[in-house]
């Protein structure tokens, strides 16, 4: 199956990365580092897409819960666009809030849908 825990892996470096630069605003370099962690979760995001055809084939019954997903990653993708037009201080705090909620979210849906494409389709471990 096409599920892995290394997409889970690199989503949370990507999202510790952008909480950490939320909460040490300014400073030197924070631009640069605020480019890398959105460009990190760009290629996070990115890689998950690439997962959704072969989870479809091999378990056509999670279509629901892909599109789902595939839904939260179109919104985190436009928050994402949002950042990196980087309109002003005040905008940059409230889009990278938004996005730091969705990934949370983004995340607890894919537990689901693992749950349910190892519990449920493959029967757990015996």
């Amino acid at each position: 199956m096409a599920i892995t825990a290394a997409g889970t892996e690199r989503q949370r470096t990507a999202v510790r990365q952008l909480e950490w630069l939320l909460t040490h605003r300014g400073g030197r370099g924070w631009g640069r580092g605020l480019a890398g962690g959105l460009a990190g979760f760009r290629a996070w995001l990115d890689a998950e897409a690439d997962h959704d055809r072969e989870l479809l084939a091999d378990a056509p019954r999670l279509v629901f819960l892909t599109r789902r997903l595939q839904r939260q990653r179109w919104r985190m993708r436009q928050c994402l666009d949002r950042l990196m037009s980087n309109r002003g201080d005040d905008q940059v705090d409230r889009d990278l809030r938004q996005l730091l909620g969705q990934a949370r979210l983004y995340r607890r849906e894919m537990a689901e849908l693992l749950y349910q494409a190892y519990e449920v389709d493959l029967g757990g471990e015996h």
